[in-house]
């Protein structure tokens, strides 16, 4: 049974890791996109 937990924390944790970066990632552009459209 702890093993298949652990297996469990490690496929859950690239999914965590990934939903984080895309958030940052979405986040950046948006303010990008906020920049550019300010000095147009």
């Amino acid at each position: 049974m702890r093993n298949e937990t652990a297996v469990t924390d490690a496929d859950d944790a690239p999914a965590k890791l990934t939903h984080r970066v895309d958030t940052h990632y979405t986040g950046n552009k948006a303010k990008e996109r906020k920049n550019s459209s300010t000095l147009d």
